[in-house]
């Protein structure tokens, strides 16, 4: 019996995005990732830190060693706190748990997959599929798209019209204007 094959459309190349695509590729499933700038992780001072939690599915995607040995400036001490500052909890010797910067990209086998100058412009969808077209006019068609392009994308606000039309309470309008506000009132044991 055959089956259908199932492409995902990623927008965006940072660590979201490249994450997919390893989890994708090591699935057997196909993808494509549009990143929009000329390079992936092109070094501006980001960096990224994770929690046990993040560094296990580092771990899983055999990314682990690398990033350790990338650690440029591990963190001893970390503290949680809610929205008054009161201090939830703290750990030590946080560095062994945590780390950051891109090096998804290099665990990634099929590099012609993931491509860069290709900021999307558009998305359409319909029953079938969903047709991406970039700022370049180039299109790429696949089953379905994932916007792991920032809080301005345009994947995120065509996600939003396509919500609007379907039923505008959907989708609350304070995520538009990227207003969120985090209140930590869980207690961690």
């Amino acid at each position: 019996m055959s089956s259908k094959s199932f492409k995902v459309i990623i927008a965006g190349g940072s660590i979201a995005g490249l994450s997919l695509a390893l989890m994708l590729e090591k699935n057997g499933i196909d993808f494509l990732v549009l990143e929009a700038y000329p390079s992936i992780a092109p070094q501006v001072g980001a960096s990224i830190g994770l929690l046990p939690n993040g560094l296990r599915i580092l771990d899983q995607l055999g990314c682990y060693e690398s990033v350790m040995e990338m650690a440029e400036y591990p963190v001893d001490k970390v503290c949680f706190r809610d929205s008054r500052g009161k201090l939830i909890r703290s750990l030590e010797n946080f560095n062994q748990l945590m780390t950051g910067r891109f090096i998804l990209y290099d665990k990634i086998q099929d590099k012609s997959k993931v491509l860069t100058s290709q900021r999307v412009q558009t998305v359409h969808t319909s029953q079938s599929h969903v047709t991406v077209t970039t700022k370049d006019g180039k299109s790429y068609k696949g089953d379905i798209i994932v916007g792991a392009d920032g809080i301005h994308s345009t994947v995120r606000r065509q996600m939003w019209e396509e919500a609007r039309k379907m039923n505008p309470s959907w989708i609350d309008p304070s995520e538009e204007n990227g207003t969120y506000f985090l209140d930590f009132k869980a207690s961690f044991s």
